[in-house]
């Protein structure tokens, strides 16, 4: 059952009809009906469009797809290491193409390689995560509320909201660990 209106809202009559049809309007009597014909047109619209929608999406989600996912080819799954490993770093890496295996090579001996290889990248990345621990602070100058900015910023310096003021505890006690 739909809300029927007892009074208009335009002109404040009184509203009284003998059928009330999805068509008729729930908000105007009949003379300011044809005033406002549009906006009562455009809004049994909107809900028309928008629960058409919701129709569309939920047999959509039911349905779903009956195609099987395509599965990855060994070209992009080779390249995707690749990819991951320079996202890590700044400088451009150019992939390096696999050696041939040897089938005389014990597995031992690949395994070391491997393992090889790994410790070198390791220990290119760790200096740039010391450099970005050893310069971390906190701003340490005095808040409307008298009690130290808590922002962290890169080295013994004040933040964007505090620059040129004083920090209020010393150097060492700003200094994240």
């Amino acid at each position: 059952m739909l809300f029927r209106p007892t009074y208009c809202a335009k002109c404040g009559e009184r509203i009284e009809r003998t059928e009330w049809r999805l068509w008729t309007s729930r908000r105007f009597c009949q003379v300011c009906e044809t005033e406002h014909k549009l906006q009562d047109i455009l809004a049994q619209g909107v809900v028309a469009a928008g629960a058409i929608c919701a129709v569309v999406t939920g047999v959509s989600l039911i349905s779903g797809s009956r195609e099987p996912k395509k599965q990855l080819t060994s070209q992009s799954s080779a390249a995707r290491p690749v990819a991951l490993a320079s996202a890590g770093n700044n400088a451009p890496q150019i992939p390096k193409p696999d050696p041939p295996a040897a089938p005389a090579e014990p597995a031992s001996q690949a395994k070391q390689k491997i393992q090889a290889a790994d410790v070198q990248t390791t220990s290119s990345m760790s200096p740039v995560a010391a450099v970005r621990s050893e310069s971390a602070y906190f701003c340490g100058a005095e808040t409307r509320k008298g009690t130290p900015c808590s922002r962290r910023v890169k080295g013994n310096v004040r933040c964007w909201q505090h620059y040129g003021m004083q920090a209020m505890l010393p150097a060492k006690d700003l200094r994240l660990q």
